[in-house]
């Protein structure tokens, strides 16, 4: 595992790191875990650090060892110095090429196209989902019309096929309705889709458009999807207590005491044993999941994530997978 601790940029203070000092001095049963010290503009890994492809074919051929190549995309803070969450992002921007590089892995550097991790999903058979809400935005690759970012994506991650769903969690301005968040593989042929009943709230309308995309749409290999419902929480709002103590930059998207906060339970993370679910103190956290736990097929682990989710993410948001491409 390698575990990135991604500190502040450098403020010319020279002071002890808590946080820091208790990763290095993990215990020797911890040799698994790598710990990557290196300065970023903050901390959402899924989207800064490099997109990781393997050589190998799903399934694997036994014996037969995969390359590793790190697909390194340009990364502007959700939109630009005018448009995006914060600005400057030159740290972040670096990470790809730094962690390729401590991973020994083949590093594919491609600045011209911006891109992030959390912008979409695959089933590792070929099939990727995303939004137009982000991916067409004309905030991250001007005016490339779909059908230009299609091709880009398709060779650059040899993909076959690509399901356009047209926007993402309501609520996530930040990353401009991020797939992660909203809709997931939770295995080749099986999606996680947010779900609400309630009509009255936004999110009815665009789960149900989005379930209407997905059912008319088959996988890379011809196959129809399956469909899960993840009921979201009830509506979570940003409180005044959550604001206590924010030091927002001048270059950072503003928060606001009552808006309403992107909370869902599809931004989990599925690790090699388990998978890490968001929990928010709401009655839909153990049903949440057990359906994750059913659906992906390992013991499923709720972690409250409040704090995460204030910020603009959640778990998922806050990881990215690395294959084991030694066996």
């Amino acid at each position: 595992m390698l575990l990135l601790y991604l500190p502040p940029p450098d403020t010319g203070v020279d002071t002890p790191d808590p946080a820091l000092e208790s990763l290095l001095s993990l215990p020797a049963s911890s040799h698994s875990i790598t710990v990557l010290n290196v300065p970023s503009n903050d901390t959402w890994s899924r989207d800064t650090s490099p997109i990781f492809l393997t050589s190998q074919t799903s399934p694997p051929t036994p014996g037969v060892p995969s390359k590793l190549k790190a697909l390194d995309f340009n990364f502007n803070a959700y939109g630009g110095p005018e448009h995006g969450c914060y600005w400057p992002c030159d740290l972040d921007v670096a990470l790809g090429s730094r962690i390729a590089s401590d991973l020994l892995a083949s590093h594919e550097s491609r600045p011209d196209f911006v891109f992030e991790g959390g912008s979409f999903c695959t089933d590792g058979r070929g099939t990727m989902i995303t939004t137009e809400e982000c991916l067409l935005r004309g905030n991250r690759n001007g005016d490339m019309g779909k059908g230009e970012v299609e091709s880009y994506l398709l060779k650059a991650m040899n993909l076959r096929k690509i399901i356009w769903l047209p926007d993402g969690l309501y609520g996530d301005v930040d990353t401009n309705g991020h797939a992660d968040n909203f809709c997931c593989f939770v295995s080749p042929g099986t999606v996680a889709l947010a779900w609400t009943e309630d009509e009255e709230d936004p999110q009815w309308a665009i789960s149900n458009e989005a379930l209407r995309v997905l059912e008319g749409e088959c996988d890379s290999e011809g196959n129809k999807l399956r469909i899960v419902k993840l009921l979201l929480p009830k509506p979570q709002y940003l409180t005044e207590e959550d604001t206590q103590g924010l030091k927002i930059s001048p270059h950072a998207t503003e928060r606001k005491v009552g808006e309403r906060l992107a909370a869902s339970y599809v931004n989990f993370y599925i690790a090699n044993g388990a998978c890490i679910v968001p929990s928010f103190g709401d009655e839909m956290d153990e049903v949440a999941r057990e359906i994750v736990e059913r659906e992906v097929g390992r013991k499923a682990i709720s972690v409250y994530s409040r704090n995460i989710l204030v910020g603009g993410g959640n778990i998922h948001c806050q990881t990215m997978q690395i294959p084991d491409h030694t066996k």
